[in-house]
C-alpha cells in the first residue's frame, strides 16, 4: 500500500471514530474530511451552528496531524504522525470530539 493511500485510509478511520465518540455522547456533532491541495481538513458540523469548524488537518504527503488555528490554517507543530503505528494507535485511543487530545501540553 502507498504511502498516501494509508494516510488517506487513516485520516477516514479518525473521522470514524470521532463520529462514534460524537454518537456515544449523544453529540448532534458529525465529522467529515475534505481534500485541499496539500491538507486533508477535518471538519466538525454541529446541528446549531451555521457553518462548520476546523477539527484538524492532516498533510497528505507526510500523515502530520495538525490542530486547526483557523478554518484554513493548520497551527504549529505536529501532534501525532499517521505512519507511525504507535502514534496512530495512540491518537485513536485518545481522540475526543471536542479536541482536547490536540492541545499541545
Amino acid at each position: 500500500m502507498s504511502v498516501t493511500s494509508t494516510i488517506s485510509i487513516r485520516t477516514y478511520n479518525l473521522v470514524e471514530a470521532l463520529n462514534e465518540r460524537a454518537a456515544k455522547k449523544r453529540s448532534k456533532a458529525t465529522f467529515r474530511v475534505t481534500n485541499g491541495s496539500r491538507y486533508y481538513r477535518i471538519l466538525r458540523e454541529d446541528h446549531e451552528a451555521i457553518r462548520p469548524t476546523a477539527h484538524a488537518f492532516i498533510d497528505q504527503q507526510t500523515g502530520d496531524v495538525f490542530k486547526a488555528a483557523a478554518f484554513g490554517i493548520p497551527a504549529k507543530g505536529v501532534r501525532f504522525n499517521l505512519l507511525d503505528n504507535a502514534a496512530f494507535s495512540k491518537l485513536l485511543s485518545v481522540a475526543d470530539i471536542d479536541g482536547k487530545y490536540l492541545r499541545l501540553k
